[in-house]
C-alpha cells in the first residue's frame, strides 16, 4: 500500500472532526435533519480550511445507506467509495483544468441520468471561479432547473469572480481562516498519533507560518517529521522550514534592550545564512511588538494570538524592558523598512541599519519620553504627599499642643481660609479638648463651619491617638441696644404682629433671619 501524507491520512471524515468551522457544520447538519436540502451549494474561503473536505462529508451524509443523515456511518459501501474517490454517483471536477464550454456541456448531458445506487447524483466542482464565461452560461440553465436527484457543490477561494447569476442560485457558506491555537492543538493530536516528539513552541511556529491554512500546517509538519523523528531545536526549525520561532525575535529584542550590537549582528548573520526571507522576518517581528504592546497595556495575550504559553511568559518579561513609546518607535521603523525592502537590492543592509536605529532609540531616549518619565515621577511624589497629608508616623502620638501646632502649620497652606478664621480666636487647652474663643478686639466675627470643626476633631484624634474635642465659642455677646429700641409698648408689639401675620412674605423673612420690624412703610 502506498504511503499517504499526513494531510490525507488525517483528513476529517465526519462533521464533528472539522476544525474551526462549527458555524457551517451545524447549519448543514440542521438542514439535513429538517429535510431542507438545497440543489446547489457554494463553499468559499482561504485555501486549506476544509472546503473540499466538507463537500465530501456532505456527499456522504446525503448518499449514506442510512441517509440522508447528519452523521454518515463511514463504513457502508457508499461512504467508503466517496472516501476513496471512486463513487459513480459523486463526481469531482477540477474547475481549473475543465473550464471550457465543452466540459460543461458534457456535464449537462449526464446530469439527467439517475444515480447508479445512491439517493443523489452529486457534482463537486473545485476552483469553480476558474470556469470561463461561456462555461458559466452553459451551467446556468442546469442550475435554474436541476433534476430532483442532482446536487451541485462548488468550492472557490475567489467568490468575487463567480457571476452573480450563479451565486443567486446557491446557498453560500463562508469558511474562516483557522486560528493558530486551533491549528496547533490539531497538530498536537496528530503528533501523538504519529508518536513523534515536537515541542509546543515548534507547533505554534508552524501554525503562525501556515497563516490560517490547516493543509499548509500539515505539510510543514510532514516535512519536519521527515527530517527527524526526534525532538527538533528552534535552530533546526529555522534552517529546515524557514520558520522563525518567537525566541529569535525575543533574543533580538533582548540584545537591543541590553545595548549589545555584537549580538544584533550575529543574529542578523544567522538569518542571512539560513536563507530566511527578511520581509517575512520583519512581519513576524512586528507581530511580536504588537503582542508586547498589548501586554504593556494590560491586554491578555493568549494562545489565540499564535504564541505558545511558554513564549508568552518570556514575552511578559521582555515587555518590561521597553517603554510604550519605544515599542511604538520600533514599529514605525519596521513599517518604513517594509516599504524599503520592496525596492532595495540589499535587504540585509537595510535590515541591519534598521536594527541599529532601534538600538539608538533605547540608547538616546527622546525628549518626550524624558518628559513623560519626569511627569510620572512628579505624579508619584504628589500622590505620596497627598496620602500622608496631616499624618505623622503612626508610632509617634503627639501631645495636644504639639498636635494643634502641627495642624495649624499644615492648614496654613492647605486650608488658608480656616487658618485665618482660627486666627480670629484665642485658644486654650484642657485634658481632651481645644477651646476657641473670639478675640475681643476682632473687628469681624466669623463662624467656624461644623464641617471644619469635624475635620479638626478628626485630625486631632489621629495625631493624639485618642478622642479629642473642639469647643468653639462662635460669637462675642453684642453690646446692649439703646433703651428706646429695647422697650416696646403693647400697641407697638400688636402692630408688629399684625403686619407680620398680614403679609406671608414678611412673616417668612422675619422667621428665617430671626428679625424684627424696625420701621413700617410711611413712618418717619
Amino acid at each position: 500500500m502506498s504511503y499517504q501524507v499526513i494531510a490525507r491520512r488525517w483528513r476529517p471524515q465526519k462533521f464533528d472532526q472539522l476544525i474551526y468551522q462549527d458555524h457551517i457544520t451545524k447549519t448543514l447538519q440542521n438542514s439535513i435533519t429538517s429535510g431542507r436540502i438545497s440543489h446547489s451549494y457554494i463553499f468559499t474561503g482561504p485555501r486549506g480550511v476544509g472546503k473540499t473536505t466538507t463537500a465530501r462529508i456532505l456527499a456522504k451524509s446525503l448518499n449514506c445507506i442510512h441517509g440522508p443523515t447528519p452523521e454518515p456511518c463511514g463504513v457502508c459501501e457508499n461512504c467508503k467509495e466517496i472516501t476513496q474517490g471512486n463513487s459513480f454517483d459523486v463526481i469531482e471536477i477540477d474547475g481549473a483544468s475543465n473550464n471550457g464550454v465543452d466540459n460543461i456541456r458534457e456535464l449537462r448531458e449526464t446530469v439527467h441520468f439517475a444515480p447508479v445506487k445512491s439517493t443523489y447524483k452529486i457534482y463537486i466542482i473545485d476552483e469553480v471561479h476558474m470556469l470561463s464565461t461561456g462555461a458559466f452560461n452553459a451551467l446556468l440553465k442546469t442550475l435554474e432547473e436541476p433534476p430532483a436527484h442532482t446536487v451541485f457543490i462548488f468550492a472557490t477561494t475567489e467568490i468575487h469572480k463567480v457571476p452573480d447569476t450563479i451565486l443567486s442560485r446557491c446557498q453560500k457558506y463562508f469558511f474562516k481562516k483557522i486560528s493558530p491555537d486551533a491549528i496547533a492543538a490539531h497538530l498536537s493530536s496528530i503528533v501523538k498519533k504519529e508518536e513523534c516528539d515536537v515541542s509546543e513552541s515548534a507547533l505554534f511556529a508552524i501554525a503562525r507560518a501556515a497563516t490560517g491554512s490547516m493543509r499548509d500546517a500539515q505539510s510543514l509538519l510532514e516535512q519536519m517529521i521527515s527530517f527527524s523523528s526526534q525532538s527538533l531545536s528552534d535552530r533546526d526549525i529555522t534552517f529546515l522550514l524557514g520558520i522563525v520561532p518567537v525566541t529569535s525575535y525575543l533574543s533580538l529584542l533582548d540584545a537591543i534592550a541590553s545595548q549589545n550590537p555584537a549580538s544584533i549582528t550575529e543574529i542578523s548573520s544567522d538569518l542571512y545564512t539560513s536563507g530566511i526571507d527578511i520581509s517575512r522576518y520583519t512581519g513576524g517581528l512586528k507581530e511580536t511588538l504588537r503582542a508586547l504592546r498589548f501586554i504593556k497595556h494590560g491586554i491578555i495575550v493568549d494562545e489565540s494570538a499564535g504564541f505558545a504559553s511558554e513564549d508568552i511568559n518570556v514575552m511578559k518579561q521582555t515587555a518590561t524592558k521597553f517603554s510604550d513609546e519605544e515599542i511604538s518607535r520600533f514599529f514605525s521603523l519596521l513599517e518604513n523598512l517594509s516599504t524599503t525592502l520592496r525596492y532595495t537590492e540589499n535587504e540585509t543592509l537595510s535590515f541591519e541599519m534598521t536594527l541599529f536605529d532601534m538600538l539608538a532609540v533605547v540608547k538616546n531616549p527622546s525628549l518626550s519620553s524624558i518628559l513623560m518619565k519626569l511627569n510620572q515621577e512628579a505624579e508619584k511624589k504628589k500622590s505620596e504627599s497627598q496620602s500622608y497629608e496631616l499624618k505623622p508616623a503612626e508610632s509617634a502620638p503627639l501631645s495636644l499642643k504639639q498636635a494643634w501646632s502641627h495642624i495649624l502649620l499644615q492648614i496654613s497652606t492647605k486650608k488658608k481660609y480656616l487658618f485665618e478664621l482660627i486666627g480670629l480666636h484665642t485658644h486654650d487647652f484642657n485634658i481632651d479638648s481645644v477651646i476657641l474663643t473670639p478675640k475681643q478686639n476682632s473687628n469681624q466675627i466669623k463662624t467656624i463651619d461644623i464641617n471644619d470643626i469635624n475635620f479638626l476633631q478628626t485630625e486631632l484624634t489621629k495625631l493624639c491617638h485618642k478622642k479629642i474635642g473642639l469647643i468653639v465659642h462662635n460669637a462675642i455677646t453684642p453690646p446692649p441696644l439703646p433703651e428706646k429700641q429695647m422697650i416696646k409698648n403693647d400697641s407697638e408689639v400688636a402692630a408688629e404682629d399684625a403686619l407680620i401675620n398680614q403679609d406671608p412674605t414678611v412673616k417668612k423673612i422675619v422667621k428665617m433671619f430671626h428679625g424684627e420690624i424696625i420701621k413700617q412703610k410711611g413712618e418717619k
